[in-house]
C-alpha cells in the first residue's frame, strides 16, 4: 500500500491532459466533428471527474447530436451507461458490484426501515399544472444502515462516490455518480490510511446549509442508533469549511483534530471504515426528487438536538397538533426570513413586502447572521413562517407541529421543503409568484421550463412578487378558520 500526503505528479499531469482534451473537443466541435468532440470531452471528464463543467460541456454536445436523454443525464451529473460501456470498457467491472450487506468483512448495522409519508397537496394561490415537482403522493424513505468494513476503501470527489470492500468489490447502495469513471479514478489513485476507526460522513453539496443539516448531520444519529459511539471514531471524513458546520459538529464533541477533508487525489482506507447509508432524494446513482426521500425521524431528531422547547422522541410519529389559538403553545412569533444577503432568489419588492408584514406583526430575520442554535430557537418559537424558497427554510425542521409555513417560489422550484413540512407535521402553503404574474397579465408567459436558461441559471434569478396579491392570499391563510388542525401520517 502506498501512502501519500500531497498531490502526486501524475494527478497534475491528468489535470493538464484533461484541459488539453477539452480544448481538442472544442476544436472538433467548431469543425463539425461532434462525435470526436464528445469522445474527447468525456475522456477529459474521466481524468478529472471532480470538475462538473466538463460534464456540462458534454451535455451540450449530446444536445447538438440530438440525444436529449443523454444530455439531461449529463446535466444531472451522470454519464449515460452507453458512454461508460463504450468509452471506459465498464461492462466487466459491473460484475464487481455487490449489495452492501454482502461485502467482505462487513458488519451490516440496519437502523431504520423504509417508510412512506403522505404528501398532501398544499393550498396555493394558482394552478401548478406546469410544476411536475409537486405531483408526488408520498415521500419514499429507503431506511438507513451502517456498513462497517474491514480495510474498506472510499473515494469521493464531491459528487461521485465509490465504496469498496477489501476484495475490491463495489458496494451498490453507496454508489453515487458515474460508476466506471469513479471506479477508474479510485483505482488509479494512491491509498491513504486514515486511522483505526474512520467514518465517511460527507455528501454531495455538503457546504450548502440544507444538505448539511438534512443529508450529512443526521448520519450521526444513524451511527449512534447502530450502537456506535461517536467518541470511539478516530476520524470523520467530511468537508468542513463554514462556521455552521463546525458549530454543529462541535455539539457532538467532533472538533478540528478529528475532521479530514476528502481528497480526490487519493483513495481513503482504515482498519475499520464506517459508511452510514442515508439518501433523502429519489435517485440511485444520480440525484433527483430533492427531499422526497426524507424520513419522519429526521426533523424530530433535529428538534431534539438543537432546541430545548420541543419534548419529542424518535418514536413520536404523530405528534399532537395545537390549534393556532392554543394558549398552551409557546410558539407565537410571526417570522419573515429574508434572503437579502444571499445574492440569489431575492424578492425584488422586499422593502414594500416587509413594511406590510410588519403591520401584521411579522419580524424580519436574516438567518445568516445567527448561529444554528439561535436559528433553532427562532423557528421553535414561530407560529407562522414566510420565506422565499432557499436554505433558510431548512430551519422549519425546528418548528413545532402545526406551524404555518408559506413558501414563495419564483422560476426555480424544488420540492424539498414541501416534503420536510409534511414529515415535520407542519401547516404548509405555497405562493407561486411566476404564475401570479401570468394571471395578472392576462396572457400566457413563456414557462421557465421552455426557456434556454439552465437549472443553475434559474437558481440565480430574483423573484418578482405581486405584493398586493401575495398579501391577499396570506391574510386568508392566517385566519384561524383556514388553519390546519390535523396532520395525517401514513407509514408502511
Amino acid at each position: 500500500m502506498v501512502v501519500v500526503n500531497a498531490q502526486t505528479d501524475s494527478v497534475r499531469l491528468e489535470s493538464q491532459l484533461a484541459q488539453s482534451l477539452s480544448a481538442d473537443a472544442e476544436r472538433y466541435r467548431q469543425s463539425g466533428r461532434l462525435n470526436d468532440a464528445l469522445a474527447c470531452q468525456l475522456r477529459a471528464y474521466a481524468l478529472c471527474p471532480g470538475q462538473p463543467r466538463l460534464l456540462h460541456d458534454a451535455s451540450q454536445l449530446y444536445r447538438e447530436l440530438g440525444d436529449l436523454d443523454a444530455a439531461q443525464l449529463c446535466r444531472r451529473g451522470v454519464l449515460p451507461e452507453s458512454a461508460e460501456q463504450r468509452l471506459f470498457k465498464a461492462v466487466p467491472r459491473f460484475g464487481t458490484i455487490v449489495a452492501a450487506h454482502r461485502a467482505a468483512e462487513n458488519r451490516h448495522h440496519k437502523v431504520h426501515s423504509p417508510e412512506k409519508t403522505l404528501l398532501p397537496q398544499p393550498e396555493r394561490n394558482a394552478c401548478d399544472s406546469n410544476r411536475p415537482e409537486f405531483r408526488r403522493k408520498h415521500t419514499e424513505s429507503r431506511g438507513t444502515f451502517v456498513s462497517e468494513l474491514t480495510n474498506g476503501r472510499v473515494w469521493f470527489d464531491g459528487f461521485n462516490l465509490i465504496v469498496s470492500d477489501q476484495r475490491g468489490r463495489v458496494l451498490k447502495e453507496h454508489v453515487r455518480g458515474s460508476v466506471a469513471v469513479a471506479l477508474g479514478a479510485a483505482n488509479c489513485r494512491p491509498v491513504k490510511a486514515l486511522g483505526e476507526l474512520v467514518c465517511f460522513l460527507d455528501a454531495r453539496s455538503s457546504s450548502i446549509y440544507y444538505h448539511w443539516m438534512i443529508d450529512v448531520l443526521p448520519k450521526l444519529a444513524v451511527l449512534e442508533s447502530a450502537g456506535i459511539s461517536l467518541d470511539d471514531i478516530d476520524c470523520f471524513v467530511v468537508n468542513c469549511k463554514f462556521d455552521f458546520q463546525r458549530e454543529t459538529l462541535a455539539r457532538f464533541g467532533i472538533h478540528e483534530g478529528r475532521i479530514h477533508a476528502p481528497d480526490t487525489t487519493m483513495s481513503m482506507t482504515a482498519e475499520r471504515m464506517l459508511i452510514p447509508y442515508l439518501k433523502h432524494d429519489l435517485g440511485e446513482r444520480l440525484y433527483y426528487g430533492l427531499g422526497l426521500g426524507i424520513a419522519r425521524w429526521v426533523p424530530v431528531w433535529l428538534r431534539n438536538t438543537f432546541t430545548t422547547s420541543y419534548r419529542g422522541s424518535e418514536n413520536t410519529l404523530t405528534p399532537t397538533i395545537r390549534s393556532p389559538d392554543s394558549s398552551g403553545s409557546n410558539a407565537n412569533e410571526f417570522l419573515y426570513i429574508s434572503r437579502a444577503e444571499s445574492g440569489t432568489r431575492t424578492l425584488e419588492k422586499e422593502t414594500a413586502l416587509k413594511a406590510e408584514l410588519e403591520l401584521r406583526g411579522f419580524r424580519s430575520v436574516v438567518l445568516e447572521s445567527h448561529t444554528v442554535a439561535e436559528q433553532a430557537a427562532l423557528l421553535a418559537n414561530a407560529s407562522v413562517v414566510v420565506a422565499a424558497h432557499g436554505a433558510g427554510l431548512t430551519n422549519i425542521a425546528f418548528c413545532q407541529p402545526g406551524t404555518l409555513v408559506v413558501e414563495i417560489f419564483g422560476e426555480y422550484v424544488a420540492p424539498c421543503y414541501w416534503s420536510l413540512a409534511a414529515v415535520a407535521c407542519l401547516d404548509y402553503r405555497q405562493y407561486l409568484a411566476y404564475e401570479a404574474l401570468q394571471s395578472a397579465s392576462g396572457k400566457t408567459l413563456s414557462h421557465p421550463k421552455t426557456t434556454k436558461l439552465s437549472l443553475a441559471e434559474r437558481r440565480q434569478l430574483g423573484i418578482e412578487l405581486d405584493v398586493e396579491d401575495f398579501l391577499s392570499n396570506l391574510d386568508r391563510w392566517l385566519l384561524p378558520s383556514n388553519r390546519s388542525t390535523a396532520i395525517t401520517v401514513v407509514g408502511n
